[in-house]
């Protein structure tokens, strides 16, 4: 699910990245696919921090 996320996350990114050039004429894309990747960026934290003993996300019971 996570790869499928991804996907989509991106594909609108690149969207909205193109929308945004067609009307102000900047590219600002980069921050548009970062903010896509954003919400996953969590997951990857958790298992880091967890190895050195701290808990950040608190699983669901």
């Amino acid at each position: 699910m996570l790869f499928e996320h991804w996907i989509y996350s991106t594909a609108i990114a690149i969207i909205v990245g193109m929308v945004y050039y067609k009307f102000t004429g900047r590219n600002y894309s980069w921050i548009i696919i970062a903010s896509a990747y954003a919400p996953d960026v969590d997951m990857a934290a958790d298992i880091a921090l967890k190895k050195i003993g701290i808990t950040v996300l608190v699983p669901a019971q």
